[in-house]
């Protein structure tokens, strides 16, 4: 008998190292006393862990109270259990074509400490040569869950140690009776993203074959798990296919596409996605509130029986923006299940939508229970667009190892006072908002033991602190908001300088491409047809792609924008004016993944013109963003969204003065966005633009931007004159919010050649900041550095303060890199990247 010990993982690991003969039957492939013993390494991809009987026509919520009269068979979950296989091992010789089947009992054995002892009582030596080997081992219970793993081809070498590893995959068909029904047996083949299972502490699958009871087996995360044995008659079959957490479910198959078609000894195919509610957004065309609809899975109703009795809390909140907390009605129609209510934005661009889920009848306590589902999600108030809030189910009716212990935590502002609305992580998750009316400036959610990092953030303040849960604690925990130590107040300490290409890049973009929260870079290469792409780790660190995008045209800057509405986003490439050439879309799968599409034709062979001539507004207030881009040296169209990410002309319009900028500014105070270039084109909500006086610009200016620079709500206009003498090289222009401009030029601190611009507010005073670089393109015989110019609220910038002193600029490009909470830079020129962290004062 021969025995390991290995960690629990979800599936049983077997080892069995075969170190005699007999015990099966005779063979003539049998070997001498002196080969080396046959070892099987036998890994369980998943084990069967207990059967939910499918809801009865009267369904009754389950409760932990209830779960003996659920009929719930459990096996390996148990503590201190044993689990006993019948098997049987079929060897083939490939070259004589004998089959021979030995009887093959296993037994596992699981003590208090998830450790598992694996003993079996047969071994086997074979002769040198090839073989296939069929492994099945069948549970001696009543349920007779069954497993089945194949090994084809193993060459047996005679003086080496021969050795056969198998994946036991289970089987959720007809029990298999006669090694001759192998050969007709079906695979189902599923896939759910990795990530998510790596993400997973103790993953779980269960299946349902045409509504009958579901099957949850764990999955071992070593081997992972994306095929299944299916012993079934030919023909169509409705499975569904739940992923869970422990009890928490996670994933599901899609509810439109759940009939597979098995054929005999065929593969079928189905996909797992994440389960989430939907959240649709119709936003006003002011942008300053909308209707949000929240569509329920199905799995989330019937977990409280119907939707009369789920209750649903939305907490909507944002910068500047009081949370809004509302107990909304769950609708059904048409087996669709739906909520919906007005929420304010504050005319803020990102909102944070926190769902928490409860039963009716918690509201007796005001709702201060843990919610058995939640989500959260961020919210882009730019446009209307439908986007996916991924949630937690935590079902009652699933046996786990898992004991959770509770955390209630309370947050307090500076004045000791509740803290509203402020966004709480766990272990670097967000969580979910504090509440207001229901669990106010607290939340409550259950925790693994082990240590927890727990942190409460509303820029910039925080709080942050370390809990030590153990099964079935209740820990209460105050939180203390104070502004973060780590947040920079414009100290910038500049980090290791990146080559993103060894040719030259182009202007670029700082946005998230591939979904997970931080800002990735991306710029076309000059003169080449395709972009380059660094990825953020979160932490400020980049790392540059080995595959570039592929492009259709060379291409001289790139912008990003949600152009389609599915909450990811997107690209557009803007052409080299040659004839020919063309701006081009590139969609985003949400991952990173772009395939190009619809492309704006650009007008005739005429010189060189500037570059980043394109920006996204909704013009004609109907919630998605449309378009407007130069075509040629001095024209420039808007072009309308279909809401799909497809875009019409819908004006001609623009002289923007030959190679010129322009900027999209509401600057008569309406609420709609107007474009100021040569002239001032005046929006009436409706996409439709009127020239209407104009701006005293200068026939060459540079950089053109608009930001409120003097807190007196209006949009004031700040730009680079080319042409200038040195003392009025860049200009700033005050709106009396009628679209009046006074230029108040003398008020800033005149640099020496800074063409290069961008605004941020760097130290997090509410008032936008002002970063200049040289670009040796102007006057190389210039002093290249890169400078601050901190506003003081009322549009008075002072002193500059040296960012870099070496550095020539062609692009500067601003956001939190590090995710610290505070605006850092990045400047770009030719194949170089340099960073610059904004940090505390030393």
């Amino acid at each position: 008998m021969y025995k390991i010990r290995k960690k629990w993982l979800g599936g049983a690991l077997l080892s069995l190292s075969l170190i005699g003969c007999g015990g099966g039957d005779s063979t003539e492939d049998s070997a001498s006393k002196g080969d080396a013993p046959l070892v099987v390494n036998s890994t369980f991809a998943a084990t069967y862990q207990q059967t939910i009987e499918k809801p009865s026509s009267e369904h009754v919520a389950v409760s932990y109270s209830s779960l003996e009269q659920n009929n719930i068979q459990s096996q390996s979950q148990n503590l201190n259990t044993a689990i006993s296989y019948d098997g049987i091992l079929e060897v083939t010789n490939l070259l004589t074509k004998e089959k021979h089947k030995f009887d093959w009992p296993v037994t596992q054995k699981i003590d208090s400490d998830g450790n598992v002892e694996t003993i079996s009582h047969r071994s086997l030596t074979l002769k040198p040569g090839s073989y296939d080997f069929i492994l099945l081992l069948t549970t001696k219970d009543v349920k007779l869950s069954q497993y089945m793993a194949k090994a084809l081809g193993v060459d047996i070498i005679d003086g080496e140690s021969p050795e056969v590893d198998f994946i036991l995959l289970p089987n959720l068909g007809d029990t298999i009776n006669d090694f001759e029904q192998i050969s007709y047996v079906s695979t189902l083949k599923f896939s759910w993203p990795a990530e998510d299972l790596a993400g997973l502490n103790t993953p779980q699958f269960g299946l349902s074959i045409n509504g009958n009871d579901e099957a949850v087996y764990s999955i071992n995360k070593e081997t992972g798990i994306a095929e299944l044995i299916m012993n079934v008659e030919p023909g169509e079959y409705q499975l569904s296919m739940h992923l869970y957490d422990g009890d928490m479910m996670v994933g599901k198959t899609e509810e439109e596409d759940n009939t597979v078609n098995f054929v005999e000894g065929e593969d079928a195919k189905m996909d797992i996605i994440p389960l989430q509610a939907d959240v649709n957004i119709n936003l006003t065309p002011l942008k300053d509130q909308g209707t949000f609809t929240f569509t329920i899975p199905a799995e989330v109703i019937n977990e409280v029986n119907s939707a009369e009795e789920l209750a649903l809390i939305v907490r909507l909140g944002g910068h500047n923006v009081p949370v809004q907390e509302k107990v909304l009605i769950v609708q059904e129609e048409n087996g669709i299940y739906t909520a919906s209510d007005l929420f304010e934005t504050g005319g803020q661009k990102q909102v944070t939508a926190y769902l928490t889920f409860h039963n009716i009848n918690d509201a007796t306590e005001g709702y201060n229970t843990t919610p058995f589902a939640s989500c959260n999600t961020d919210i882009s108030t730019e446009q209307n667009q439908t986007l996916g809030c991924k949630l937690e189910l935590k079902r009652e009716s699933i046996i786990t190892g898992r004991i959770l212990g509770t955390l209630m935590l309370n947050v307090l502002d500076e004045d000791l006072q509740p803290a509203l609305g402020i966004k709480v992580y766990v272990n670097d998750k967000l969580i979910g908002l504090t509440g207001d009316t229901y669990n106010t400036g607290s939340i409550k959610v259950n925790l693994t033991p082990g240590l927890h990092d727990i942190k409460a953030e509303s820029s910039p303040l925080s709080a942050s602190d370390k809990i030590d849960m153990n099964p079935l604690d209740v820990v209460n925990k105050v939180l203390y908001l104070k502004e973060s130590p780590n947040i920079g107040k414009g100290h910038f300490v500049a980090q290791p300088e990146i080559t993103i290409t060894h040719g030259w890049s182009e202007l670029g973009v700082l946005t998230d491409l591939d979904g997970d929260g931080d800002l990735d870079y991306v710029a076309p290469q000059r003169n080449r047809k395709e972009m380059i792409l660094a990825l953020n780790d979160g932490k400020g660190n980049f790392t540059v792609m080995d595959t570039a995008i592929a492009l259709n045209h060379i291409s001289e800057a790139v912008i990003a924008a949600d152009i389609d509405g599915d909450g990811d986003n997107d690209l557009i490439t803007l052409g080299k004016y040659t004839a020919g050439n063309a701006h081009q879309f590139f969609y985003n799968d949400g991952k990173g993944k772009f395939t190009a599409g619809q492309e704006i034709i650009l007008g005739k062979d005429d010189g060189s013109a500037s570059k980043k001539l394109a920006q996204f507004s909704d013009f004609d207030g109907d919630g998605d963003l449309d378009l407007v881009v130069k075509i040629d040296r001095s024209s420039a169209k808007v072009f309308k969204n279909d809401s799909k990410g497809l875009f019409s002309v819908l004006q001609y319009v623009i002289d923007t003065s030959t190679d010129k900028p322009f900027v999209i500014s509401d600057i008569n105070g309406d609420k709609y966005p107007d474009i100021v270039a040569k002239d001032n084109w005046i929006n009436n909500g409706k996409g439709e633009f009127t020239k209407d006086g104009s701006v005293s610009l200068g026939a060459n200016r540079g950089t053109l931007l608009s930001d409120d620079f003097n807190n007196d709500g209006s949009q004031d206009l700040f730009f680079y004159s080319e042409t200038s003498y040195d003392h009025e090289r860049h200009r700033l222009l005050l709106n009396n919010g009628a679209g009046n401009f006074t230029d108040a030029t003398h008020s800033f601190n005149k640099p020496d050649n800074n063409e290069t611009l961008a605004l941020a507010d760097v130290n997090g005073d509410g008032s936008t900041d002002i970063i200049m670089a040289a670009n040796l393109k102007v006057n190389s015989s210039s002093v290249n550095q890169i400078h601050l110019y901190v506003n003081d609220g009322l549009a008075d910038f002072g002193t500059p303060t040296l960012i870099d002193e070496k550095k020539s600029s062609e692009q500067l490009l601003t956001g939190d890199i590090d995710n610290d909470g505070d605006v850092d830079v990045i400047s770009t020129w030719g194949g170089q990247m340099s960073i610059y962290l904004n940090q505390p004062q030393p």
